[in-house]
């Protein structure tokens, strides 16, 4: 068993096994539900007759009396239901966008902390006597994203044993037959893991240089600020997937796997803008692994000095 796996599963089967972790995966779908299901399905119940919508309009298609156009009937429907396609693609951009973005800060935060917490309890010293710096921070960062998604698993699992309990409303079928789920999925998979390892290694090096999580807010802010610009022109994107500014951050690696997730429902993507997005977010990845390797091999055993950029950037050249 190589030391980088028995890092991997250390870290995620510590951290599973917390009642913080039980708890916020228990929880969070039902919050969740509860504040975004509930006046949906309350605006069902005060409203029967949403209910029997597409039984009428299956009802009108059968009907061949005479007086009743059924081939007008369809066309309206079909001309309903791409409408209602239309419109939950950038929803579906939207939440798969916000899960990224979420993902990224929450569980990149969490390598940083458990960077820190090692180095000021001086157990990291220890650990580094068995292996290697890098096998360390790839260990820890691969291990928490399996934490993550496991979380992520559960909650859609809950999420959907909620829906189906509640009886909520949803979309035809037929109305999503030309939304490309598979692809959608296949990619959000890549964005999803592509943007978290490019900003985890970046968040390790961080905690690496830092004596406490107070240290860690000069160096912060680069960090986050293109995560939080890839949200906004996420936002603004919903409704113009094909716009300039869409275009050039959904390559750049910092911004693509938010924005990216915004285009692709839209289905307007060409296969070169993706396969050049997914090769600079690997590259990218690779090179941001390269430096914080270097960064966290001196930071993660240096104590009580403040540590500055321009000392970063000595450690960098360091062979």
């Amino acid at each position: 068993m190589s030391k980088t796996f028995i890092i991997i599963r250390r870290e995620y089967l510590t951290r599973i096994r917390k009642k913080s972790f039980v708890i916020m995966t228990l929880l969070t779908p039902l919050l969740v539900i509860a504040l975004i299901g509930m006046p949906v399905w309350l605006e069902n119940m005060d409203n029967p007759e949403t209910k029997k919508m597409e039984k009428e309009i299956e009802i009108l298609l059968k009907e061949t009396n005479n007086q009743i156009d059924n081939q007008a009937i369809r066309q309206t429907v079909g001309y309903v239901e791409e409408e209602i396609s239309n419109k939950s693609a950038p929803v579906t951009g939207i939440v798969a966008a916000m899960l990224i973005y979420l993902f990224i800060l929450a569980y990149g935060a969490m390598v940083m902390r458990g960077v820190v917490e090692e180095k000021t309890n001086r157990i990291v010293e220890i650990i580094i006597s068995s292996v290697k710096p890098f096998e360390l921070m790839i260990g820890k960062i691969a291990g928490i994203a399996l934490v993550g998604l496991t979380q992520f698993l559960i909650w859609a699992v809950i999420a959907l044993l909620l829906v189906n309990f509640m009886e909520m409303p949803t979309i035809s079928s037929h109305s999503l037959s030309s939304f490309d789920f598979v692809k959608t999925g296949f990619f959000f998979i890549i964005y999803f893991l592509g943007g978290y390892f490019l900003y985890a290694s970046l968040f390790a090096a961080i905690g690496a240089v830092s004596n406490s999580e107070t240290d860690t807010q000069q160096f912060m802010l680069p960090i986050i600020l293109p995560i939080i610009f890839a949200m906004l022109i996420a936002v603004h994107g919903a409704n113009h997937p094909d716009g300039q500014l869409a275009f050039w951050t959904s390559l750049i690696p910092f911004t693509s796997p938010i924005v990216m997730m915004i285009r692709i429902p839209a289905g307007n993507v060409p296969a070169w803008e993706l396969f050049i997005s997914v090769l600079l977010l690997l590259l990218s990845f690779a090179g941001t692994t390269w430096v914080a390797a270097k960064i966290y091999r001196t930071g993660i055993l240096m104590y009580g000095k403040k540590v500055t950029y321009r000392e970063i950037r000595k450690w960098m050249r360091y062979k």
